[in-house]
C-alpha cells in the first residue's frame, strides 16, 4: 500500500474518535506496525492525547509523588 494510503488510513482512525486514542490502537485497527503510525504521524504532526485517554482522575498514572494532588487521598483525609 501507498504511503498515502497508509497515512489517510492513520487520519480516519484517528479523527474517527478524535484522537482519543493510543497510537497501538490506531496500529491494531488499520494493520500497520506501531513503529510505522508513529512516523506517519511525527510526519504529519498529528498527535494523540497526552495519555491516550484524556484526564482521567482515577488513573494510577496521573497521581503525582508530591503533595500537589487536586484532590486529598484517603490518608490525607485521616480515613
Amino acid at each position: 500500500m501507498s504511503a498515502r494510503a497508509n497515512e489517510f488510513l492513520v487520519w480516519r482512525a484517528g479523527t474517527s474518535v478524535g484522537w482519543d486514542c493510543t497510537v497501538t490502537e490506531i496500529a491494531s485497527e488499520v494493520g500497520l506496525t506501531h513503529q510505522a503510525v508513529s512516523a506517519i504521524m511525527k510526519r504529519r504532526g498529528w498527535k494523540v492525547h497526552q495519555n491516550g485517554r484524556g484526564h482521567d482522575q482515577y488513573a494510577y498514572a496521573n497521581l503525582r509523588a508530591t503533595n500537589e494532588r487536586h484532590h486529598p487521598s484517603l490518608r490525607d483525609l485521616g480515613a
